[in-house]
């Protein structure tokens, strides 16, 4: 007797070794392992300090929240207008007068 998920089995085999699959796997370890590696190296995700499903769960979404969260926030950040700085240039009478301006635009880390 089979399983009843077999013959789902039997294709998903057979599409792994298609091109197409082949090129969602390459582009797969470039985000959703990295998403992965990142919570486990810098959000403390390699170990819990919790006990108990519900606990460690709990902890695993707010985790992946503040990542979100920050993954929204440089998303913004890029899409902001950037900010003028002013250069000012000082008269000899003491008052100060905008010569220039530019544009920067801080790099997000």
């Amino acid at each position: 007797m089979r399983h009843l998920w077999e013959p789902y089995l039997e294709v998903s085999e057979e599409l792994r070794y298609t091109e197409r699959h082949k090129k969602w796997y390459r582009r797969r370890k470039e985000t959703i392992e990295r998403c992965f590696a990142d919570a486990k190296e810098k959000h403390g995700m390699r170990w819990t300090t919790y006990r108990g499903l519900a606990k460690v769960t709990l902890q695993a979404m707010l985790t992946f929240a503040a990542m979100n969260l920050k993954k929204m926030a440089n998303w913004l950040w890029k899409k902001a207008m950037p900010f003028y700085f002013f250069t000012f240039k000082q008269k000899k009478n003491g008052t100060s007068q905008i010569l220039t301006h530019e544009k920067f635009r801080f790099s997000t880390v």
